[in-house]
Formats: C-alpha cells, structure tokens, sequence
C-alpha cells in the first residue's frame, strides 16, 4: 500500500511538530504549567494543532484523539495506519529503580502495556507503524520558596529525586539515560529537550522521547 500523507511522519518530524506546538507558550509559562500539574493532553492536542497546520492529508485520511483506546491515531479510509501512545512522567521517576521497571506501575509496565494494546489492535488487520512517546520532566525544588511549596505538583518526589542523582543536573542526565535504555529494547528512539524555563526563580525542564517501535515488537 502507497505511504501518503500522515503515514509519512517519521519521529524526527513528529518530534518538530510537538516541539513546534509549545511555542504558544513562552519558556516560563510552560514551567509554570509543567510545575503546577499534568499537561501531557495539552502537548498532546498541540501536536494535533501542528499535524492540521503543516502536513498535507489526503481526504481519506484523518487524525483522532482516544480512538479505540489509543492516545492518538492516523487513519485511512477509517483503518488506523498509525498508532501513539504517550506518557508524562518525572526524571525523578525514572532514576527510581522500582518506578523504572520493577513496580506494578512502573514506567516499564505501562510501556509494556501500551505495547499490548498496539498488537491488539493490529492482529486483526494490516499493521501500520506505531510509536512510544515519553516526557520526563523536573523542577529544582531546591530554589523554591517554602510558601509556594504546596504549588509544585510531586514536590517530594522531586526533592528525592535531586537528593539521590547529587544535583538537579545529574538528575536529568541519568534520568534521560535511563529512559532511552528502557525504551531502546523495542526500536530506535530519538530524544531532545522539549523546553527550558523558571517558576518562581526554581529551574523547571521537560524532554521528549520517541520510539518508533520495531514490526516485530508487535
């Protein structure tokens, strides 16, 4: 079957496109949104934004959110051709041995479990590509003032998560090392930073990773 369209996107463009969404925001707002909660659905829907801006679908094809259980999906002529799952966790998590991959809700586990709901999905049909994307994010709670504490959503696990690497920015680099090895056993991952920027004068981070899971992973 002929690629067209959106099931041309490689990670690398999907990459642009995510990153390329958030420049609605400056810098500090999205470290503002990233300490104060959960915004994988607001990077998500951005994406969406980018895909109907600057890629060129055919009329047959479309772009849905939670179909079929799938965080996103392309589709052609109603079929999916391409499946994603997404994730939002803490660099902090992913230096914790068992929220790595030992725990019931271990980062691997979930990834195990978006992997699964993939193969379903495709056992009964033709089998597109899929892709794993995954953002860790941090904020230096060192530099936060105690009466904005209870503002940081995890302040404590940040806290633990500096405490054990040494400094924030061991934190981030072993996180991001541990993340990429996680995710490298199913398929090639590109990664980068995804923004930079300061809440209430504490350095706040994010970077994406995306897997382009290989056929036979699933």
């Amino acid at each position: 079957m002929e690629t067209r369209g959106l099931a041309k996107l490689n990670a690398k463009e999907i990459a642009d496109l995510t990153v390329g969404g958030l420049r609605f925001f400056s810098p500090d707002q999205l470290a503002f949104l990233f300490s104060v909660g959960k915004i994988e659905l607001l990077v998500r829907n951005l994406l969406v934004q980018q895909i109907a801006e600057n890629v060129e679908m055919p009329e047959d094809q479309a772009v849905v959110r939670e179909w079929k259980r799938h965080d996103l999906a392309f589709l052609e002529s109603g079929q999916p051709r391409t499946l994603f799952e997404g994730k939002a966790w803490l660099h902090s998590d992913a230096v914790s041995q068992s929220k790595l991959d030992q725990s019931a809700d271990s980062i691997w586990a979930n990834h195990v479990g978006d992997i699964e709901k993939i193969r379903a999905t495709y056992a009964s049909g033709l089998k597109g590509k899929a892709f794993i994307t995954m953002i860790l994010s941090s904020v230096n709670v060192e530099k936060i003032n105690s009466e904005l504490r209870t503002t940081v959503s995890y302040f404590d696990t940040h806290a633990r998560g500096i405490k054990q690497s040494g400094s924030f920015e061991q934190l981030r680099i072993q996180g991001n090392q541990n993340m990429v090895r996680l995710l490298e056993t199913h398929g090639q991952v590109i990664s980068g930073e995804l923004f930079s920027g300061e809440f209430a004068g504490a350095e706040v981070v994010a970077d994406y990773f995306i897997l382009e899971l290989s056929p036979e992973s699933y």
